[in-house]
């Protein structure tokens, strides 16, 4: 009963398949059967078919594998044949055919660079560290496993990483450091989880299990093998479950579980003879063949060891060959074969000198080998480091450089913009002057004649001409006050003194003192005076500003304004400014003489009465609300009138 449980045990977890795994296969075998183009579509289809059958069926991986690469090579496919040399390199590895998988992955690894790929170079170059790990030399497998490590650590592929742990922890088990060999495997196993790499994850466990039974950690290989077997017959690889079978029979062998030991080894051969691994399965006769002579049954045991000692002889594998040696002079001493069983021991004894010797020359070189990978690797970081200091010290000085560069760049450009300002100063100044000039010098000149003719007008009692003159110069004085008290205000603007103290106040209460001082004059000229200010509407702005700006605004729409027109003065709330508008029906102004209204540069107008102006008023204007955070602007239209208008914050 107990032996029947076992062997439902073994086939259940060794015969369970994915059924996703076998969906991929067949769904590619039948792409395969009906597309029969040959093209890259079908080398990709034929190389991947093959990858899922390397761990199931090596012949049929095989076959695969050659048409691939006619195809790639029939239609120059650079790739394909790279991918299909390096599948076969895994082939020829299986069957212990050593030479062949370098040769083919060498290739395979030349394409791969000439196509620079670097995950075609990492697999060959992990490929080259595990065919040299087999041949014995150690150092050179070590080599290569730090140069595919260190292509992954550039490129960032983390999956490789893992394997190639997992591969060095071969290495060292092979030189009998299972403390290290394990070691890599448990980082390889935590790299693989990580990235949920399923078919890597299988490979770890099984080795844990191998290399905690080769520790003689009997428990915890015990614990491993079993997950391994569990974990590898669910995704179906044949490969790793013959080699965990193997395991398990060894180590019930130990135990004195006969039975359950030769189940294990039965299935462990028969899976590796189907999957075709020979470096394996000369282990697993060898295995058999030792469980034999536990139970001494010596010609069973020879017949195994014979067995495990051709095809090791065929593959060249030392250890296995030395193995079969032994098991051969036991299985012969106890049959009584003396001069067979002497024979073996001799041969036992010979190679087990020659590979001791060979052992620790192999311990030497890969321990030189670490310490100049390891020197060579310090260098590396040293050179890089003195690199990334020269980068750093390149860097801050282009930086440097950039800052000083803005730095004089921006003098240069607040220099330009200040010469450009002063500019514009001097000019506006000389234009000033040229306005002051003539505007002081003619009401002056006219009230030195005025004050020269009174006395004789007096005295010949002509007392209306007299008052006439008078009324003249008064206008004349008025003019020259009115002047003089915007150039104060705009040179004390132009140096930021001008007095600015803003306030909250109804506008409608200022329009009103407005027109109680210009209905009079609009009357006198006929013209309907009109204030359409909201009685509610509050600002924020100095008074004194604004009340130049309305003045001037007002006064020039009655200068323009003929007799029997309109002015009409309203305001409007835009979001958070107030919009006060002085509109007029007067002559207009042309639309060449809009763009320079605001400026000094213009041509003086004489009013509809013959008013005169010193061009200025505008000018003022449009500087004050500036500095009371506004904005002045025109609208105007030949014969139809005019519309100045200028914003001010609303009520603070």
């Amino acid at each position: 009963m107990k032996k029947l449980v076992i062997i439902l045990i073994i086939f259940l977890s060794v015969n369970f398949k994915s059924n996703s795994q076998t969906q991929k296969i067949d769904s590619l075998f039948r792409f395969t059967e009906t597309y029969l183009n040959h093209d890259s579509i079908r080398v990709k289809a034929l190389n991947n078919l093959a990858i899922e059958y390397q761990n199931i069926d090596l012949n049929k991986a095989k076959n695969f594998l050659e048409e691939s690469e006619k195809i790639s090579i029939e239609i120059d496919y650079p790739l394909g044949i790279a991918n299909s040399l390096y599948i076969q390199s895994f082939y020829y590895w299986n069957i212990g055919n050593y030479d062949s998988s370098l040769m083919k992955c060498n290739r395979a690894l030349h394409i791969f660079k000439t196509l620079d790929l670097s995950i075609g170079q990492i697999k060959c170059y992990t490929r080259i560290a595990v065919i040299n790990n087999n041949k014995g030399n150690y150092g050179t497998s070590i080599e290569y496993y730090y140069k595919s490590l260190e292509l992954c650590e550039k490129t960032g592929n983390y999956k490789e990483i893992g394997k190639i742990y997992n591969n060095i922890g071969v290495t060292y088990g092979e030189l009998q450091d299972f403390n290290k060999a394990l070691e890599y495997n448990f980082k390889a196993l935590e790299i693989k989880q990580q990235l949920k790499d399923t078919f890597s994850i299988g490979i770890s466990i099984n080795n844990i299990g191998h290399y905690n039974l080769k520790a003689q950690n009997y428990n915890d290989a015990y614990k491993y093998l079993h997950q391994s077997l569990k974990y590898n017959g669910k995704i179906n690889n044949n490969y790793v479950l013959g080699i965990t079978n193997q395991n398990l029979g060894n180590l019930h062998d130990i135990y004195g579980n006969y039975d359950s030991s030769y189940l294990y080894h039965q299935k462990g051969v028969e899976l590796l003879i189907d999957y075709g691994s020979q470096g394996q399965l000369s282990r697993s006769y060898y295995l058999f063949s030792n469980h034999f002579l536990l139970q001494e049954n010596f010609k069973k045991a020879n017949n195994f060891a014979h067995k495990a000692l051709t095809i090791a002889t065929k593959t060249d594998e030392k250890e296995h060959i030395l193995n079969s040696y032994e098991s051969l002079y036991k299985s012969y001493y106890g049959l009584n074969d003396l001069k067979n069983a002497f024979s073996y021991l001799i041969e036992f004894n010979l190679l087990y000198d020659a590979l001791e010797k060979d052992e620790n020359i192999k311990r030497i070189a890969v321990q030189e080998k670490e310490l100049e990978l390891k020197v060579q690797k310090e260098k590396t970081d040293l050179e890089l480091s003195i690199q990334r200091k020269q980068k750093l010290l390149i860097l801050l000085a282009l930086i440097f450089t950039a800052i000083l560069v803005i730095l004089i760049t921006y003098i240069l450009i607040q220099k330009t913009i200040k010469n450009k300002q002063l500019r514009k100063a001097n000019e506006t100044r000389d234009q000033m002057f040229k306005i002051i000039s003539h505007d002081f010098r003619s009401p002056l000149i006219s009230i030195s004649n005025t004050l020269q003719l009174i006395p004789e007008l007096i005295k010949e009692k002509d007392y209306n001409t007299a008052i006439n003159l008078s009324l003249k110069d008064e206008q004349s004085v008025s003019r020259v006050l009115t002047l003089i008290d915007s150039l104060i205000t705009w040179t004390l603007s132009q140096n930021d003194n001008i007095p600015y103290n803003p306030e909250n106040y109804n506008l409608f209460n200022i329009s009103n003192i407005l027109f109680d001082i210009y209905t009079p004059i609009a009357n006198y000229k006929r013209i309907e005076l009109i204030n359409n200010i909201s009685k509610n509407i509050q600002v924020f702005a100095d008074k004194n500003i604004l009340n130049t700006v309305l003045r001037n605004l007002i006064n020039n729409a009655i200068k323009f304004t003929p007799e029997n027109g309109k002015i009409e003065v309203s305001s409007k709330a835009i979001n958070n400014i107030v919009e006060i508008r002085v509109t007029d029906t007067g002559i207009g102004i042309d639309k060449d003489k809009l763009a320079k209204i605001f400026s000094l540069d213009k041509e003086k107008v004489i009013g509809t009465k013959g008013e005169k102006g010193n061009g200025l008023g505008l000018f003022f204007c449009k500087e004050f609300i500036e500095k009371n955070n506004g904005k002045m602007g025109v609208e105007s239209k030949v014969g139809e009138g005019s519309s100045f208008y200028c914003t001010v914050p609303t009520e603070k």
